[in-house]
């Protein structure tokens, strides 16, 4: 890809970058938590969060003087909580924006920033040519130069070439580069659906000239998925429910839920289904009679008052309990 090209990519992400919250005043400390936040998780669901995070802590000394209920509160729902209290600590060691190190390497020392993070905050906050690779990126390079997944140099060769990229790019536009390519994936370089008459990059790209886009650089090799069935109980008393403190674990521990069985007792009520990680989870809602349950410490009761604004809830239990205390 010569600088031409490149400069052609730029040009078109400048007129058709999508619009979204933390590309206005990409501060290091703005970056780091849109970053954060995307990690498994999709745009769509991240703008939400990331608008109501920044209201709440609009500053890295903000966060640092937060405790991690108020964080995993507004955390609640995009799940991986590691990722929340990681952030908490980071910023607790950091406290102020220009505490920020510019650096990768610096940066990934950092509680939950690793080489990506740490890549996105160099590029993007601080113009640093530090390349990233994401599925988009992954797929726009590897369709461009006709690279092949099942090649054991695959991920070597895809680096070398994105680090090359990224050191040929103007340094006004480092920033902006990284962003680019993955936008192009996005919007244009589809997993399914090509359409390379829109793309800036076509007259120089291989796969197109093949005439089989698609055909690279081939699929990802899936991850086995594991079936969890889990027994949520339902305990009730007049107008409240009981929830309990996750305290164990790291994935869930410090949010709320419905106490958790591997065993089914009480009444089953109702069912739902979804995936967490590479696990397909079904929760089963048992009826449960407030005598069956030998109460813990961290039990509590909460009303349609106070569910939401209170207490960080998982999402299967935010959603029961929120249709529960609509009705």
């Amino acid at each position: 890809m010569n600088k031409n090209t490149q400069k052609l990519l730029l040009e078109w992400f400048y007129s058709n970058k999508r619009e979204m919250p933390w590309r206005e005043n990409p501060t290091p400390y703005r970056v780091w938590i849109s970053e954060i936040m995307l990690q498994q998780t999709t745009v769509a669901t991240v703008i939400e969060f990331y608008l109501r995070f920044m209201d709440k802590f609009p500053s890295l000394e903000k966060l640092s003087k937060a405790n991690e209920d108020e964080v995993l509160l507004l955390w609640a729902g995009l799940g991986y909580y590691s990722r929340a209290k990681n952030i908490l600590k980071t910023a607790q060691l950091l406290q102020k924006e220009e505490n920020f190190p510019a650096e990768f390497e610096e940066l990934k020392k950092l509680p939950g920033i690793g080489p990506y993070t740490a890549g996105a905050v160099s590029s993007i906050a601080f113009n640093k040519p530090v390349s990233l690779i994401d599925t988009n990126v992954d797929r726009v390079l590897g369709r461009f130069f006709t690279l092949d997944r099942q090649d054991k140099d695959f991920e070597q060769i895809l680096r070398a070439n994105a680090q090359v990229l990224i050191e040929n790019v103007l340094e006004k536009d480092v920033w902006a580069w990284n962003q680019a390519i993955m936008e192009l994936g996005a919007l244009v370089c589809g997993v399914r659906s090509v359409k390379c008459e829109d793309c800036p990059l076509v007259s120089s790209c291989k796969a197109y000239e093949s005439g089989e886009p698609l055909k690279f650089p081939g699929d990802k090799i899936k991850s086995k998925i594991e079936a969890i069935t889990e027994y949520a109980l339902v305990i009730k008393k007049q107008d409240q429910y009981l929830i309990s403190k996750i305290i164990s674990g790291t994935r869930r521990r410090g949010l709320y839920d419905f106490p958790i069985m591997n065993t089914k007792i009480g009444k089953e009520i109702e069912r739902v289904s979804y995936k967490i990680s590479n696990n397909k989870v079904e929760r089963v809602f048992c009826l449960v009679d407030e005598a069956e349950y030998v109460s813990l410490q961290d039990d509590v009761w909460i009303d349609k008052n106070n569910f939401l604004e209170k207490y960080a809830l998982v999402s299967p239990c935010k959603k029961y309990l929120t249709n529960k205390f609509l009705i």
